[in-house]
């Protein structure tokens, strides 16, 4: 019989059923051998199956090195689970974690019988049932964010070629690409997260795991390192975008990208000590184009810092290290500057 629970943990979604169980016990094999008889007739409800066991074999230690640096790189569903059912306040029957009407629920299977799991399953199944609009709804809003019926679309005015000109591409598409094992590393992960319903914060949640920042070493020759991670990884990007960031790196308090001309002569200096270039002309056009309020280049220069940053590791760890624009229209780099380790020159 279902009970309610203490919150265990956000990622309990509201479309996500848990089995809590360590795979050795005997009901876990049944839930083995009925996988995904029981992951399609939740799936038909509306809800996803998140199982541990096979969570834990779908990540490999090349994604939760870069999704969780500093971390462990193999993880165990025994261990997962345990912390779960710790979290939930739950003993050590194994049984389903899900919520109904917005409240955590806990189904126990009451014995180890293919029976006994059986019945638990239909029970639950029964539990979660829903009125055929509501499952399809739930189905179609999970797969389809954004899905329309062309023919039923209202017919939207016609735009002036010069209002076309004008519309600004998404920010995405203006982010230079990843290289190809990083793309690769996170479209596992984003084939992970669709099938269990999991974010990366619930990944940490169920692992006991923080993020661990690693600091953050300027060399003399002004070559950036990962100091505390697998590999010391260098951080690697052209002489104008590595002289952006040493600025921001420096300034602590941030500035606004149309602030950036009253800074010209500071980046102008921190660029002419790493460029390679020996025409002061040119360099001074860089600086100028780069610190215009209507700069591309500069844009270019901010994307290819956080791709630099990302190539190495998740956007939820990157984001510390690039420049980001969340505090209104100040940009800044947001490490602790006690992680940040600058070599004399």
């Amino acid at each position: 019989m279902e009970k309610p629970i203490q919150t265990p943990a956000p990622f309990l979604k509201g479309n996500t059923v848990l089995y809590v169980g360590d795979r050795t016990e005997a009901c876990a094999s049944i839930i083995d051998g009925h996988f995904s008889l029981l992951a399609d007739a939740l799936s038909s409800q509306g809800y996803a199956f998140l199982y541990l066991p096979y969570l834990a074999t779908e990540l490999s230690p090349t994604l939760l090195r870069y999704m969780l640096p500093g971390g462990q790189d193999k993880i165990s569903a025994e261990e997962m689970s345990r912390r779960i059912r710790s979290l939930a306040g739950l003993s050590g029957t194994p049984g389903f974690l899900y919520r109904k009407d917005g409240s955590p629920c806990f189904l126990p299977i009451p014995g180890t019988t293919e029976e006994q799991v059986m019945d638990t399953v239909r029970e639950l199944l029964s539990s979660l049932s829903a009125p055929e609009d509501e499952i399809r709804f739930r189905k179609t809003s999970r797969e389809m964010e954004c899905c329309y019926d062309l023919d039923t679309m209202p017919e939207l005015p016609s735009l002036s070629p010069s209002v076309r000109q004008m519309r600004i591409p998404p920010r995405e598409m203006t982010e230079e690409a990843l290289d190809p094992r990083t793309q690769a590393i996170l479209d596992e992960w984003e084939r992970i997260s669709k099938t269990f319903h999991i974010t990366i914060e619930d990944l940490e949640l169920m692992l006991g795991y923080q993020a661990r920042l690693s600091r953050l070493y300027i060399s003399a020759r002004k070559r950036i390192f990962l100091a505390d991670w697998e590999g010391r990884p260098e951080v690697k990007m052209d002489d104008l975008s590595k002289a952006l960031y040493l600025f921001y790196l420096k300034h602590p308090e941030g500035a606004a990208f149309k602030e950036l001309m009253d800074h010209e002569t500071e980046i102008y200096r921190i660029y002419l000590g790493i460029t390679g270039r020996d025409d002061l002309k040119a360099i001074r056009r860089s600086i100028s184009t780069l610190v215009s309020p209507i700069s591309t280049s500069r844009d270019a220069c901010v994307s290819r810092i956080k791709k630099a940053f990302r190539d190495i590791v998740g956007d939820h760890i990157a984001r510390q290290y690039y420049i980001d624009g969340k505090y209104a229209d100040t940009r800044r780099v947001g490490i602790n500057r006690d992680l940040v380790i600058w070599e004399h020159d």
